[in-house]
């Protein structure tokens, strides 16, 4: 954090380079300790859905003593995203104790439902904190993990349906070649901000895909044809066991974005799930 305030109050261009340099630098180092938690995190959670111990498993809370703790909100949100469930990550910190970093599904308060296992176990959670979407809490030893866990699952058990647990897409629409246009995504841009309950428009629509490229482990970009016109696009996060084929096509949901570089702007069709693939 005080090398990105450095960079924002930096006078000079040269210094501002060089710690422009360092950031960029964090970031990458920060992305692939992330990557590798996130696919470790991914097996471990894949195991539990497909095969459960104890019936439908209605949360995730996968540990690893090693995991680094700076970046498990963030494989939390994947684990969510993937497998539409609540989700706390869980690793070890400096001094033993367990930190855990959560994120939620709608119609479930994960704040709140940490609060209810606090109720119900006293002296079990040391300190927590948080909101609907995402919370956070600190354990004193590995054992109350699984004490935790089992009473974290009891909360969701009593406050969801097994249907709950089936992500709902809502789209706004599939658009034609008149509408998916860099000015509908900068006036989409410039109606933000958008978050929880006013969430950013996503469309539908039945692309050809061409040109794919991985730009990394876990990002693709590619061309995506529909009739006469074909846009740009890119798949961010996607796991290792989805890909995209060249000459195929494929129901998606996306998002239009600007993509900025060297201060041009260009449309880029930003997929967020694919569906359907097509003969």
């Amino acid at each position: 954090m005080r090398t990105g305030v450095r960079l924002l109050l930096s006078q000079d261009e040269q210094a501002a380079r060089e710690i422009a340099r360092t950031l960029d630098q964090l970031n990458r180092e920060r992305r692939s300790i992330e990557d590798g938690i996130r696919e470790e995190a991914e097996e471990i959670a894949a195991q539990i859905v497909s095969a459960p111990q104890d019936g439908e498993p209605f949360v995730l809370c996968p540990y690893q003593p090693d995991w680094h703790e700076g970046v498990i909100g963030i494989v939390a949100a994947r684990l969510r995203e993937r497998f539409h469930r609540p989700t706390i990550v869980f690793t070890k910190t400096a001094d033993g104790s367990i930190k855990g970093s959560g994120r939620s599904i709608p119609w479930f308060h994960i704040r709140d439902a940490i609060a209810a296992v606090d109720a119900q176990h006293p002296s079990l959670i040391t300190k927590f904190g948080g909101h609907a979407a995402a919370a956070g809490l600190s354990l004193a030893k590995e054992t109350d993990i699984a004490v935790f866990t089992e009473a974290f699952a009891a909360v969701a058990r009593r406050e969801l349906r097994a249907s709950d647990l089936e992500e709902i897409i809502y789209s706004d629409g599939e658009l034609g070649e008149s509408t998916a246009c860099l000015d509908t995504a900068l006036a989409i841009e410039k109606g933000g901000p958008w978050g929880r309950e006013f969430e950013p428009p996503i469309f539908h629509g039945t692309f050809l895909v061409k040109n794919v490229r991985e730009l990394r482990s876990n990002t693709l970009k590619c061309t995506v044809q529909k009739e006469q016109w074909a846009l740009d696009a890119i798949w961010f996060r996607r796991n290792s066991e989805q890909s995209l084929e060249e000459g195929k096509r494929y129901t998606m949901v996306y998002a239009l974005s600007v993509n900025r570089w060297r201060s041009r702007e260009n449309l880029q069709l930003r997929i967020e799930k694919v569906l359907e693939e097509h003969p």
